[in-house]
């Protein structure tokens, strides 16, 4: 984009006009709204919170709530920023986004834990930045507010693909802090009791994989994001860094472009997140902190343009 013009250093909002006419480099292609329909079966949570577990051996006070869900991802419009430095000035461009997610769960147990089909369980507002001019080893970055009282800035990079890309594997097992397993703390809520016996609760990617198994890819654009590269991190509120400390999270977007058989193409959107949440000591095993990791997925179909 070229060095930007010192008079005109600072931050604004574009119309959506002018946020089609700018260059956003890699992140063009998430302009627009995204969705997952209720009943598409391809957003889920895993989360292991404080409450009582209806299994045995007891969870000691903690219990897995795995909860289907869809969503709608907006990302609009453009936003530009100017930084004076005392060498050089930089220009970032990005994209304001908004998320809402609804539980799409019609069990017993939501129902009891109030997750109910319909209820709205997440909302976020943040922004996805491009950074194209300042060599710090990374070129995106992702900036959001979450109501629970956490904000994040997780540093990272893009890449892209032809055809071919991976899913790591998400962990969802439990671990102590200060290395290793976790016993006593309900873990068989993971393998001997599912919640839902055809969705993978121990590694939710493999669920990413499953949606687009008869899929063929033309051009993937991958962001891979976290909290632990230089600079990120993430800030709570004395509550949550007391009772549920965030202390560390990572995502990655695919952006999927999908070739279809009559010889057009369409682009689908997946992301994959997790949020290390530390919770306090216990009364056991011996009082130490432990890990429970929070994963969400889903698989996304764009449904507007900006």
């Amino acid at each position: 984009m070229g060095k930007m013009d010192p008079t005109v250093l600072g931050a604004r909002l574009l119309s959506a006009k002018e946020s089609q006419e700018i260059d956003l480099g890699i992140l063009q292609g998430f302009l627009g709204t995204w969705e997952s329909k209720p009943g598409s079966g391809t957003g889920w949570n895993v989360i292991a919170v404080p409450g009582n577990s209806p299994f045995t051996p007891p969870a000691d006070g903690f219990v897995l709530e795995v909860i289907p869900y869809y969503e709608t991802w907006s990302f609009s419009p453009a936003v530009i920023a100017g930084n004076r430095g005392m060498e050089d000035d930089q220009t970032i461009v990005g994209l304001i986004y908004e998320q809402k997610v609804f539980s799409d769960c019609d069990t017993e147990f939501c129902n009891a834990r109030g997750f109910s089909k319909g209820t709205e369980i997440h909302a976020e507002t943040g922004m996805l930045l491009n950074i194209t001019n300042f060599d710090s080893g990374f070129n995106v970055a992702r900036l959001g507010n979450i109501p629970h009282g956490n904000s994040i800035l997780l540093m990272g990079n893009s890449s892209e693909s032809n055809g071919k890309f991976d899913f790591p594997e998400a962990k969802t097992s439990p671990t102590l802090v200060d290395g290793g397993g976790v016993f006593g703390y309900g873990e068989e809520q993971y393998t001997m009791h599912p919640r839902f016996p055809d969705f993978p609760q121990a590694n939710p990617n493999q669920q990413l994989a499953n949606d687009v198994k008869d899929q063929k890819f033309g051009q993937v654009i991958t962001l891979n994001l976290s909290s632990e590269n230089a600079t990120g991190g993430i800030l709570n509120t004395p509550f949550i860094t007391k009772n549920t400390d965030a202390t560390k999270m990572s995502c990655i977007f695919w952006l999927e472009e999908v070739l279809n058989a009559n010889g057009s193409s369409s682009w689908q959107l997946q992301y994959s997140q997790t949020i290390n949440l530390v919770f306090p000591p216990s009364t056991a095993p011996n009082g130490r902190k432990f890990n429970w990791p929070h994963v969400d997925i889903n698989t996304l179909q764009k449904v507007a343009d900006v």
